[in-house]
């Protein structure tokens, strides 16, 4: 058969045109696999094909080393997009690099390495972070830094990272004025760095040291984790809270005169988008520049909590200070946290942020007293756990809505294994444990009850007339409307919990199934996607640019943008606006570096190396 290799547009992703007019594409992860990893890919076609199998071929000898049969898929959902098939390598080991062919068509390289490859994907987050900090002018005015509509104090909130590439503001959170789609921003980030250095230097250590890992990796992710916990000190507000945000000062997204500040967010609408029509009859108070435990006052606790169990030199404060202050906030929002809540109460997500922080504040204290209020926090998470079956259930986040999250998706089980660690003997643990068994059984359930060739993590929630339902991507009508984006952050959310499982599971079905939902998770993310393009910039073969006004703005390497969301005009399309010529003006759900992304990114690969068995 004649073909012809083709670029497309903007990349050199190879896209072979047979002489009939096929088009076929193989997508791969851009980055690589490890020999032990489920390995898949994905072959996109125009028309269906005549051939079912597959080969992996040697780039070096030019040998076929594996063959496998194609699976076909089907056409996804309103992509138009074609057919798919699915391509499973995962019995194949062996280091070195290949490609695959599937009739004509073929992948470009990738390569079959160690951990080597995990570890230096997140060096490269770390440094992420370190092109991130809040340095020169922005610092001079975070250490001086005035509150929004002239309150007369100011203090040094200098530290942390910016939030994102069009907001070099500084976040526990946004979209606090929703009740249910808060993320978690940079205290999840401090927190991070923390959790990544345990988990991989207890396997580094359980290696005995042989695994041509450095030393000073475990160095870089301390430096960066006590650089945030810092940060969240000088972010303590005297009532026992922290303060929410440091509104970014940015000349190319404002007046010339603009400066940072310390900023509060209404109760019912978001300065990102323009106040609601209500604006005017709220009394703007102390408590709207502070946090709740649902917008990163929970996850500062912890990253503090976790902080004072790792002395560290580049640390400006010490470890009992660290705590002090953790346990203070910790205390204060459990009596406090409906004043600070824009609804004035608590739901799912103040509940598993707070679980993690008290978690995390028994393991530094081991104080039985710390250990019964982590208890009775799960108590209170579990009770949002509906039944579905005998063996599955889902979330809901506060009475019968259901939980859905851009952000932050697998949450929930992420706080429920972090009380589980804790200590796995206790009856509660136990139970904790099921319940998270089940919530991902679930999960990879509504994975697979459509076409998905991909493996993408679908989700559960309520549509306008009421009824619940599964689809891909973040609803455009919620109550953050008109926000939405990409969801990379929550992909790298769900394969932390996942992980998080499939280590501790006894249920072999179950597991075996949540590790390839893990791995599909970060596939996405790095290139096996049906754009052939890897989010994190400046790796693979082809990076998404960002733009806004009509101008490209500079991207920072190794940064994950926002990714894929269902289309404009169609709630079961998709759409990646990545290219100005694309015709969109400002890309930023799509395009745009966020920091949730690249903490959870770290986290799922450090969750690589948790295997505790």
């Amino acid at each position: 058969m004649r073909h012809t290799l083709l670029p497309a547009s903007g990349s050199n992703t190879l896209i072979l045109q047979t002489k009939g007019g096929m088009i076929m594409r193989i997508f791969v992860n851009q980055i690589g696999y490890r020999p032990e990893d489920r390995k898949t890919a994905v072959l996109n076609t125009k028309d269906k094909v005549d051939f079912e199998t597959f080969s992996l071929v040697d780039d070096i000898s030019g040998q076929t080393v594996y063959e496998g049969a194609l699976k076909y898929a089907g056409k996804v959902a309103r992509w138009n997009r074609g057919y798919f098939y699915t391509i499973d390598f995962s019995l194949f080991s062996r280091t070195g690099d290949y490609h695959l062919e599937a009739g004509e068509a073929r992948s470009f390289s990738f390569e079959i390495g160690t951990c080597i490859l995990d570890f230096e994907m997140m060096m490269n987050t770390v440094y992420y972070f370190r092109s991130q900090r809040d340095v020169g002018e922005w610092e001079a005015q975070d250490k001086n830094v005035m509150f929004q509509d002239q309150r007369p104090e100011r203090i040094d909130a200098s530290g942390g990272w910016f939030d994102a590439t069009g907001d070099y503001g500084i976040h526990l959170s946004h979209l606090t004025h929703s009740k249910y789609y808060t993320p978690q921003q940079t205290s999840l980030s401090a927190y991070v760095f923390y959790k990544a250095n345990d988990i991989t230097k207890r396997w580094y250590n359980q290696q005995k040291h042989e695994t041509g890992i450095p030393r000073e990796f475990f160095g870089h992710l301390l430096t960066e984790g006590a650089y945030g916990a810092d940060h969240l000190m000088r972010r303590a507000a005297p009532s026992g809270s922290f303060y929410r945000s440091i509104r970014r000062g940015m000349r190319e997204f404002g007046p010339a005169d603009r400066t940072r500040h310390i900023g509060y967010e209404l109760r019912r609408s978001s300065a990102q988008f323009g106040n609601a029509f209500t604006a005017g009859q709220e009394t703007v108070t102390q408590e709207f520049y502070e946090v709740a435990f649902r917008m990163g006052g929970g996850f500062a606790i912890a990253a503090l909590a976790i902080a004072a169990r790792h002395p560290y030199p580049s640390q400006q404060f010490t470890c009992e200070e660290y705590l002090a202050t953790a346990i203070r906030s910790y205390d204060y929002l459990l009596q406090n946290n409906e004043r600070y809540a824009n609804d004035g109460q608590w739901n799912l997500v103040d509940r598993y942020s707070a679980l993690v922080a008290a978690s995390e504040l028994y393991l530094t204290t081991k104080d039985p007293m710390r250990y019964r209020l982590a208890e009775e926090m799960c108590e209170q998470l579990l009770c949002h756990a509906v039944p579905v079956g005998d063996n599955m259930v889902r979330w809901n986040v506060s009475g019968d809505m259901p939980y859905f999250h851009a952000a932050e998706a697998g949450l929930p089980v992420v706080a429920l294994m972090i009380f589980y660690e804790a200590d796995p003997s206790t009856a509660l643990a136990k139970k904790a444990l099921a319940t998270a068994e089940k919530a991902m059984r679930y999960e990879a359930c509504i994975t697979d009850d459509t076409v998905n060739p991909f493996g993408y993590p679908r989700y559960t929630w309520k549509n306008p007339s009421g009824q619940l339902q599964t689809r891909f991507f973040f609803p455009h009508d919620t109550t953050v409307s008109p926000w939405w984006q990409g969801e990379n952050a929550r992909l790298g959310s769900l394969s932390t919990a996942a992980l998080y499982v499939a280590d501790h599971t006894k249920d072999k079905k179950l597991e075996s199934r949540l590790r390839l939902y893990a791995q599909q998770a970060i596939d996405w993310i790095v290139g096996l996607n049906p754009f052939d393009i890897c989010m994190i910039y400046g790796f693979g073969h082809k990076n998404a640019k960002y733009f806004a006004d009509g101008i490209y703005r500079l991207q920072c390497p190794a940064g994950i943008v926002n990714g894929i969301t269902s289309s404009t005009e169609d709630e079961e399309g998709i759409e990646f606006n990545y290219d100005l010529s694309q015709g969109v003006k400002d890309n930023w759900r799509w395009g745009e570096q966020w920091i949730p992304h690249s903490s959870w990114y770290l986290y799922a690969l450090a969750m690589k190396y948790h295997n505790t068995r």
